[in-house]
Parts: structure tokens; C-alpha cells; sequence
């Protein structure tokens, strides 16, 4: 689940440019976790303040997290190399 390729098969490109390349990655998994707490506490007191409670919306917070950390995990890595490489289909094949 965690593992990733050394090379694109496709482009040839290699993701891990040095050694702890994704640490960096960490930040944006923790961006993209506090865009859904500010969305859910939002939706909370917007639409379901009377329906549930607090801690209603904390369980269901947390459980959420846990549900979409492979999913986070994934994306933020994408997101991370996407700020140091530009996809460029003219050079796909070359090195």
C-alpha cells in the first residue's frame, strides 16, 4: 500500500529525487487534514448544529481521518512532486 515505483513507466522520470524527498509531503497531507476540519466544523455549525452534537462531530471527524489516511498519504506525495516537476509529454522516453 505504501510502496512506490522508483520510475514512472511511462516517462521514465524517478520521484524520489534524494534520499527523505517526501518529507515534505508531511505538510501537505497536514494542509490538506485541516482544509477537512475547517470544512466539517463549517458544515457543522451551518447545517447540523441542532441535529448533532459536538462530540457527535469529533467521533465522526476522527473516524473520517483514520478512513482517508491512505487516501491523504497518496495524494499529498502527488502534490509534493508537483511542485518540483511539470508534466512534459514532448520528452516522454527520454531521460
Amino acid at each position: 500500500m505504501t510502496a512506490i515505483k522508483e520510475t514512472c513507466p511511462h516517462c521514465g522520470l524517478r520521484y524520489e529525487k534524494e534520499m527523505g524527498f517526501f518529507y515534505g509531503a508531511m505538510y501537505v497531507s497536514y494542509m490538506l487534514n485541516i482544509a477537512l476540519f475547517v470544512t466539517s466544523v463549517v458544515a457543522y455549525f451551518i447545517l447540523l448544529d441542532q441535529y448533532i452534537s459536538g462530540t457527535l462531530l469529533m467521533v465522526i471527524y476522527v473516524s473520517l481521518t483514520v478512513i482517508l489516511m491512505p487516501v491523504y498519504y497518496r495524494l499529498s506525495r502527488t502534490i509534493w512532486l508537483n511542485f518540483f516537476n511539470s508534466y512534459a509529454p514532448e520528452k516522454r522516453g527520454t531521460k
